[in-house]
């Protein structure tokens, strides 16, 4: 039976709201997506995602803890993709990082952004 997601008034909300900032990034990002040729070209697009999910998620680190988020850990893309390139043969050592960030500055915003990051990897559903 497939996964059925309902969609709160709160999140339709969201959606509506987001919709024109989510639309640039598929446009910036969907280019470089679907011009991958090669396995340097795909570890390429994994190298630049690592470059803002690890610093934007120690942000969020800093404001969370397992108290408010006991699975906080377990939700970082930053050491899956970090895997995923030792897996490719990259070097990891001194991967480039992303300094232009949102300010994250209190626990509501760490829970935006988690939100965000999290609906990124659902790819819209």
């Amino acid at each position: 039976m497939p996964l059925t997601i309902h969609e709160t008034p709160l999140a339709g909300l969201v959606k509506n709201a987001t919709q024109q900032v989510h639309e640039e990034v598929e446009a910036i990002l969907l280019p470089a997506l679907t011009s991958i040729r090669s396995t340097s070209d795909y570890a390429a697009i994994l190298k630049m995602f690592h470059g803002y999910f690890h610093p934007i998620e120690k942000l969020i680190e800093q404001q969370l803890h397992t108290g408010l988020l006991p699975d906080l850990a377990e939700r970082r893309k930053s050491s899956s993709l970090l895997e995923d390139l030792r897996l490719l043969g990259e070097a990891t050592d001194s991967l480039p990082l992303c300094s232009d960030l949102p300010p994250i500055k209190n626990p509501a915003e760490a829970f935006g952004a988690l939100y965000v990051l999290e609906g990124s990897t659902l790819g819209g559903k």
